[in-house]
């Protein structure tokens, strides 16, 4: 590897960073749907269980994908990748699960479908997180600038 520029700041800063930033967000995003959801539609008060499971099943998930994402952006400065790698599988498993939920959880689940407004919002904070997270990851790595990363392997 050829002497280079050195970046301003190191990889492990700046992925518990938005590490950190994301796991804020898609926590927040996951309870506010939960509790709010039903409470905007009169005929609900609370979520049922499996609307609870599947909303944090799909944060947790979003977890897992975030330390990934942020690995690749790291090595390549553009902020497309982090929309496409985090936010559209975010919206793609989400929009699946409501129609999931929607087909299968009224015929064999017993979920009426006026309990699962919870879900609904929930999802939707979720995606709208994730899309506002990977612009602010996309433009702070931009303003990193180019720089020589060293390749393993």
């Amino acid at each position: 590897m050829a002497q280079g520029k050195i970046p301003p700041r190191n990889e492990v800063s700046f992925r518990r960073k938005y590490m950190m930033m994301w796991n804020i967000m898609g926590l927040v995003a996951t309870l506010v749907g939960l509790i709010f959801g039903p409470r905007l539609h009169r005929w609900s008060h609370f979520s049922p269980w499996l609307s609870i499971v599947l909303a944090f099943a799909l944060y947790a998930g979003s977890a897992l994908l975030c330390p990934v994402v942020l690995m690749r952006v790291w090595r390549k400065p553009e902020s497309t990748p982090v929309v496409l790698f985090f936010a559209i599988p975010i919206g793609v498993i989400g929009l699946a699960m409501v129609f999931i939920m929607r087909s299968v959880g009224p015929s064999f689940l017993y979920v009426a479908l006026r309990e699962l407004y919870g879900l609904y919002l929930a999802i939707g904070l979720l995606y709208a997180a994730s899309l506002i997270w990977s612009i602010m990851v996309g433009i702070a790595r931009k303003k990193l600038g180019t720089f020589d990363v060293p390749t393993y392997g």
